[in-house]
């Protein structure tokens, strides 16, 4: 809300400085917000609303009795608008979760990590972990960044565990997972054999999970880049880690309709209408397979 407050006010100081003379209820003309939400056309439908709505949200709270039925109603018009668009922007770059999966252990296989081998290498097997991770249990970027060994990335002889807490969750709400059985050897590896010699070149030492090669914290920003990099290079798509999760959400639709309900916890939504979205996608592309398959099928017959 702060970020999207911010650029209402920057773009005040570009067009209108001398509205931030006015207090902020005076400022917020309806000629105003129409002319900022034609300023940010380029921005995705989605985007402009949530930002719209925040903007709303924050004057709302601010001044409670304030009578802002009209902007509401401009925002609930950028829902609408919201809910129709199709973005092409994910086109061929959803996979499997199983393609993605079966790249990450391959390439982490692949990767040599005995004593005294290249950082390159160790930071390579690294991101291999992490895509295998994002594969099986595509919690946010954020919260994977924030992974501690000891409290949220606990680590005993016999299983793995992420225990994400209410600030790391974007629904408020902790969430709990066993890391499953076909990348817990690889995670095992990268704690006990990996992260120890990335670590040696901290300035201090420190606990988060992953590690890069000069020994800081691996954060959200970075680790984007480091996964979208690496699926590139392994699938010949740019893959971010927050298509792992639409990825998770269309794959568990495409098993079967029941697994549909798994989408919300899996991926700590609280609205079901995620998971029916995934759905319906899935279905579409079903459809049109059979239908393709049904096409084959005829002309071999003629």
């Amino acid at each position: 809300m702060e970020t999207s407050y911010g650029r209402w006010i920057g773009w005040l100081v570009q067009v209108e400085p001398e509205a931030l003379a006015e207090g902020p209820l005076e400022r917020f003309t309806i000629d105003r917000f129409e002319r900022w939400i034609e300023a940010n056309d380029a921005l995705a439908p989605a985007s402009r609303h949530l930002f719209a709505k925040n903007i709303l949200r924050v004057l709302q709270r601010s001044h409670p009795t304030a009578n802002l039925d009209q902007h509401w109603r401009i925002a609930r018009d950028l829902e609408y608008l919201a809910s129709r668009h199709v973005s092409t922007r994910k086109d061929g770059r959803i996979f499997s979760s199983g393609v993605l999966l079966d790249a990450a252990i391959g390439f982490a296989n692949e990767r040599d990590v005995i004593p005294g081998v290249r950082r390159r290498q160790l930071s390579q097997f690294r991101d291999g972990c992490l895509m295998a991770l994002f594969a099986l249990c595509p919690i946010r970027c954020r919260a994977m960044g924030e992974l501690r060994i000891g409290t949220s990335f606990l680590i005993s002889p016999t299983r793995i565990v992420i225990a994400l807490d209410a600030a790391m969750t974007k629904t408020g709400v902790p969430w709990e997972t066993e890391v499953p059985r076909q990348i817990a050897p690889l995670l095992r590896r990268y704690v006990e054999e990996v992260r120890p010699t990335l670590l040696g070149r901290a300035a201090e030492p420190h606990d988060h999970l992953w590690v890069t090669r000069d020994g800081r914290p691996l954060q959200g920003p970075s680790m984007s880049v480091a996964i979208t990099r690496l699926t590139e290079r392994l699938l010949s798509k740019k893959v971010s880690p927050h298509l792992f999760r639409d990825a998770a959400a269309t794959t568990l639709a495409r098993v079967s309709s029941k697994d549909v309900k798994l989408v919300a916890p899996l991926l700590q939504h609280s609205n079901p209408r995620t998971a029916e979205r995934h759905y319906n996608h899935a279905r579409n592309l079903e459809v049109c397979r059979d239908y393709a398959s049904l096409i084959d099928a005829e002309r071999q017959e003629g």
